[in-house]
């Protein structure tokens, strides 16, 4: 059996290593701060090693940034045995679109109209004029525009935080948005925002997909300090069809015309009163509907009319709605329409966030669903 060995000093002394608590020799605490000096020192390092990745890949971006411009402005560049690898490029994404979709935001690099474009390999003809009346604020009511086929240039979906009404309460929450660059049968472009009941679906959409809009609003929108374009908020709609997006297009156009409606926010008021036509009047130079951050290019009740409303969708969507439709009363309608504008059209609908719907759509509604005696409780209107 092994005996264990005492190593003893010269003045015999135990020699053998100490387990006893006392300090690090002067030697053991200087290796402890060498090694936590390399490592701060290891640290800094990294984070300008990472800087200088950073500032080299910035640099590429550059390069290759200058090189393209160079070959946009100087096509015979494009030729070049050296440039092969720049049109492989060019024809996968021009022929894997699904792959490489264009990008709400992209800037059109061809802003000449060649032709209208005509979708020939579905027997579909894009609608023509229809962007460029709404910037000039001409009437879009003809039976010309009755049937509007439009087709996805680009698309974008995202999240947008948003106070989500329950009941009593309203919670923080995110609302999907779906947002498409469309175009007409002249190649000019505009935005189209999808209702939030529609931004799931409409994630679906590609680039090249034709569609046809059937119940929607037009609007304007602007960017910073922009001048106002042409818009459409989107309800309902139907896929039709799909075909290459021409290279001909516009950039988004600016409406030009001179009126725009002042935004206003009515306030409350504490007495009923049965509206006028007058009251109601709704015209371009004063535009009732223009309230809330969104400016109408024709009345609300023209382009989304109470009438084309299926009251049982909406009573589907409608929290408060506990009746079949068969069963409600007008005024009971009235409400449920009242809450399907405000929370489509306008947003209003939530704790600190309701408002008035304008005289025009107010009046619209009760024309539909009137009252025997003209009596209306509930609802105010401004003065």
């Amino acid at each position: 059996m092994p005996r264990s060995v005492t190593k003893v000093n010269d003045d015999g002394t135990d020699a053998s290593p100490s387990t006893s608590d006392e300090p690090a020799s002067d030697s053991t605490r200087q290796s402890k701060i060498q090694k936590k000096s390399n490592g701060i020192e290891m640290s800094k390092q990294e984070a300008k090693e990472k800087a200088i990745m950073l500032k080299m890949k910035k640099e590429v971006h550059m390069q290759f940034e200058h090189l393209l411009k160079t070959v946009m402005q100087k096509p015979e560049i494009f030729k070049r045995p050296e440039m092969q690898y720049l049109r492989e490029f060019v024809a996968a994404v021009e022929n894997n679109r699904d792959v490489f979709p264009r990008v709400m935001g992209d800037m059109l690099y061809n802003e000449y109209i060649q032709s209208t474009r005509d979708c020939s390999d579905n027997d579909i003809n894009l609608t023509a004029g229809y962007i460029d009346a709404l910037s000039r604020g001409q009437d879009t009511s003809s039976a010309y525009f009755n049937k509007l086929i439009l087709q996805v240039v680009a698309r974008d979906t995202f999240q947008q935080h948003a106070r989500i009404n329950r009941g009593d309460n309203d919670v923080d929450g995110y609302t999907q948005i779906t947002q498409l660059q469309l175009c007409d049968g002249d190649g000019n472009t505009m935005l189209g925002r999808m209702a939030t009941h529609l931004a799931a679906e409409a994630r679906k959409l590609k680039e090249g997909d034709i569609i046809k809009l059937v119940l929607f609003t037009e609007l304007t929108h602007k960017l910073g300090t922009s001048l106002p374009k042409p818009a459409v908020f989107i309800l309902e709609y139907s896929h039709v069809g799909y075909a290459k997006v021409a290279s001909d297009i516009h950039l988004p156009l600016c409406c030009n015309f001179s009126n725009q409606p002042n935004k206003s926010y009515p306030t409350a008021n504490t007495a009923q009163k049965v509206v006028s036509e007058s009251d109601a009047e709704c015209r371009h130079g004063k535009r009732l509907c223009s309230v809330y951050g969104i400016s109408m290019l024709n009345c609300v009740t023209k382009t989304n009319p109470v009438s084309r409303l299926d009251l049982a969708t909406v009573r589907e969507d409608c929290y408060f709605a506990n009746k079949k439709v068969e069963d409600m009363d007008n005024c009971e309608k009235r409400c449920m329409i009242y809450w399907w504008y405000a929370t489509n059209i306008y947003s209003i609908c939530g704790k600190n966030k309701r408002r008035q719907l304008p005289n025009c759509l107010v009046k619209a509604i009760r024309d539909a669903y009137p009252e025997d005696d003209d009596i209306y409780e509930g609802f105010h209107f401004s003065e």
